[in-house]
């Protein structure tokens, strides 16, 4: 087995376990690294190193290592070694990732509340990329289900361009993790700049969004320049009809006892983000529906 190794000094925790995982694999089938790259198309350098714990190694070279400790084991133990290196792999990769975000990380605040016109606000998301630690285009575009391609947020961050689709515009502040209520000066610089977004633009961002935190801000800003409660209602009665019927609950509309969901899937347990209360009708003093 030659001179045995040094054991894994590495500060990323996932990227030392997925180092052990490969190390206790070789033992268990007793191979040296000559032996490994004789059944790989690797070097045993690379090997070494892949187990080393210092660098994170491709997943091609992981499973050729997992592959070639497994050659004898049954199929059972064969698909539990692979399972076991795909998921250590991806955490060291998600870690190391995160590692290299925070390196980029910008000390610099970005400050929405102070924007004016669409130079200010473009300076202002670029502020915001960096601080994130300049994710990359593809995470960007991952992040966003496909609301923010990929070419839009480069140009986004390399301030060609400012985003006028409200729903490109919260979906790149969410890949740069601009959150919940942090989220509501940016409203208000939107607001400023291109004015109310449309009415279904803020109902797909409501079923874009998973947290109620978010939602709630979304529906504060939306709704706190009306006067009146009708007003309101009216509001929501607009969004209602053209938020995503595939999307969770953000809010139920309450009748008697019951909290009914509006204009949303029947499913088992409700999501109950936001109450709205329905005004009473004044002729026969019942609440009134709110059918798309």
């Amino acid at each position: 087995m030659g001179r045995p190794e040094k054991p894994v000094d590495q500060p990323v925790y996932a990227l030392k376990v997925l180092a052990e995982i490969l190390r206790s694999m070789r033992r268990e089938a007793n191979l040296t690294f000559a032996d490994l790259a004789a059944r790989t198309h690797y070097s045993a350098s690379q090997l070494q190193r892949a187990s080393g714990g210092m660098d994170l190694p491709t997943w091609h070279v992981v499973r050729a290592y997992t592959e070639a400790c497994s050659a004898l084991c049954d199929e059972a133990t064969k698909a539990k070694n692979m399972n076991f290196a795909r998921v250590a792999h991806d955490a060291a990769s998600d870690a190391m990732r995160s590692v290299r975000r925070d390196a980029r990380r910008s000390t610099v605040l970005p400050k929405p509340q102070y924007v004016r016109d669409q130079a200010d606000l473009s300076g202002a998301l670029r502020d915001a990329w960096a601080r994130a630690g300049r994710p990359s285009m593809r995470d960007m575009e991952a992040d966003s289900l496909g609301l923010l391609p990929r070419s839009t947020a480069h140009a986004i961050c390399k301030g060609r361009t400012v985003p006028r689709n409200f729903r490109q515009f919260v979906a790149f502040l969410d890949a740069c993790n601009v959150t919940g209520a942090a989220l509501k000066p940016w409203y208000g610089a939107f607001l400023k700049v291109f004015g109310m977004p449309y009415d279904g633009d803020v109902a797909a961002v409501l079923g874009f969004f998973t947290g109620s935190s978010a939602r709630e801000s979304l529906l504060d800003f939306y709704l706190e320049n009306c006067t009146t409660k009708e007003e309101e209602t009216q509001r929501l009665m607009a969004i209602a009809r053209l938020y995503p019927r595939d999307a969770m609950p953000f809010w139920v509309v309450v009748g008697g006892d019951q909290a009914v969901p509006f204009n949303t899937p029947i499913i088992g347990d409700l999501l109950e983000v936001m109450t709205v209360e329905i005004p009473r009708n004044a002729e026969g003093g019942q609440r009134q529906t709110l059918a798309a």
